[in-house]
């Protein structure tokens, strides 16, 4: 019973770091994925998951000699091409000024993806900076005859991914919005897939703008909610108006008399700054501690665009 328990104890372990690491990949939180790669590397050394992440959390960090080891290591140990390996080699290679070996790894994700333009351009570029300028001319002009192809078809993966995200969104002020956190989850999770989050880049300019906004809504939802009043909010607004009636008030009052009393320009121009400094306070501090902060979706703005919405 006792070495089942402590078997299984680091397979979760692992089981945990592995789901981590490739979180934090897909969300490119770097300061996270450093640490969790390498609690990866200490649970399992040869795993290539590990390897990739720490490679790409320590070029975040500028450490590009040991980035290019780890994954150089990686790709070695992996049992097939991942593209993002190849990526991150090649981009690492240059930065290293390695130019002939990132126009290698350029070549084979050509191969492995041929319609992703950006690998054509920076193939050539490898080429030009290694002294291969006619081969870099010769790269170009064939990236730009092959990829004379319909941007609908390019754009497929992100459309379909963004139409079934927005399926779940209202529209308020023509954005969209997430009224729940599950909508909100299942939409994320929809739109940070590997083929979406890797074409979007080079998707039209009307569909990374809906994606983006999709993205942004569904961050938001998960944060923070609709907006109403709880009942401990209406009791400290009440008093704080109470508070500020007296006082605007009293400054009003003061300030008509002193304007009754000595009319000239200095004193009524003094009077009305002074007003509204006085009023102008409160007031701030009132909208900053009891107005809701960014941008919220009101009950009634919900209502409006024909949502029922639950206590």
């Amino acid at each position: 019973m006792t070495t089942n328990m402590n078997t299984q104890q680091p397979d979760d372990e692992l089981q945990h770091w592995r789901s981590s690491v490739q979180d934090y990949i897909s969300r490119k939180d770097d300061i996270n994925l450093y640490i969790a790669a390498q609690n990866l590397n200490r649970l399992a050394p040869a795993d290539p998951l590990g390897l990739f992440g720490l490679a790409k959390a320590q070029r975040h960090r500028g450490e590009l000699e040991p980035a290019y080891f780890n994954i150089t290591q990686a790709r070695q140990r992996s049992a097939e091409p991942v593209e993002g390996m190849l990526l991150l080699e090649a981009q690492l290679s240059q930065q290293l000024n390695q130019h002939a070996v990132a126009a290698d790894r350029y070549a084979e994700l050509i191969a492995l993806n041929p319609l992703e333009p950006g690998y054509v351009t920076a193939r050539a570029e490898a080429l030009r900076l290694s002294g291969h300028t006619e081969e870099a001319d010769k790269e170009l002009r064939k990236g730009r005859d092959f990829f004379q192809y319909d941007q609908t078809l390019h754009d497929s993966g992100v459309e379909a991914a963004v139409a079934t995200a927005e399926k779940d969104a209202i529209n308020i002020n023509q954005k969209p919005a997430y009224l729940t956190a599950e909508a909100a989850k299942n939409a994320l999770e929809i739109l940070r897939k590997p083929e979406p989050l890797e074409s979007v880049r080079t998707a039209s300019a009307h569909l990374r703008e809906r994606y983006e906004n999709l993205q942004t809504a569904a961050e938001y939802a998960l944060k923070r909610h609709f907006v109403w009043r709880e009942w401990w909010q209406m009791i400290i607004i009440g008093l704080f108006l109470l508070f500020l009636i007296p006082f605007e008030y009293g400054v009003l009052h003061g300030a008509v008399a002193g304007i009754l009393e000595t009319p000239t320009f200095t004193e009524i121009f003094g009077t009305v700054f002074a007003v509204l400094v006085l009023l102008g306070i409160p007031l701030l501090l009132g909208f900053i501690f009891f107005f809701p902060k960014g941008y919220k979706i009101s009950r009634s703005k919900a209502r409006k665009a024909g949502v029922l919405l639950s206590r």
